[in-house]
């Protein structure tokens, strides 16, 4: 079955749904649902294509009542969960049950915490491995999972005590 992605443009705009209200009653990202409308590529799997074509079916038909489209009035149980903190519709953090932004601000937390304790020995490591020549300082912010600007102010401030 091939997907018509003017069929199913037509049918949003005759909804009066805006692509982001559609995205998210449909479960998927608004990037995504653009790629359909502009016909880069359809729903990927079976469960979407069903959703999509029902949501085009609706819309057609008119069967959905007073208040437009929705997942209550077309049958629809299941939404795209929502962020467990922020409880915003965005994709979610694989297997985490939280969205990208959160988790970024987790491995920035995280990151904070490993710079806050490096050890003596981690700082001199990291002194040696940055006058060796042969290790870069992003290698070296990688190797201890700590930002670039830490590596180099650990170096800075050995440098100024051997000074």
């Amino acid at each position: 079955m091939e997907f018509d992605a003017e069929r199913f443009r037509s049918a949003r705009l005759m909804s009066g749904l805006s692509q982001g209200e559609a995205a998210k009653m449909i479960g998927v990202s608004v990037g995504g649902l653009r790629h359909w409308e502009h016909g880069d590529y359809g729903p990927r799997t079976l469960m979407l294509r069903e959703k999509v074509e029902e949501f085009i079916g609706a819309v057609e038909s008119g069967d959905y009542g007073e208040d437009g489209p929705s997942p209550e009035t077309l049958g629809w149980t299941e939404t795209r969960p929502s962020c467990e903190r922020c409880e915003t519709s965005q994709f979610r953090y694989w297997g985490k049950g939280i969205c990208w932004r959160c988790r970024w601000e987790d491995m920035g937390r995280n990151r904070a915490k490993r710079e806050e304790a490096l050890t003596d020995d981690d700082r001199s490591a990291i002194v040696a491995l940055s006058s060796d020549g042969e290790t870069t300082i992003r290698q070296i912010a990688r190797r201890y999972k700590i930002s670039a600007a830490k590596v180099r102010e650990v170096v800075a401030q050995a440098e100024e005590i051997a000074a």
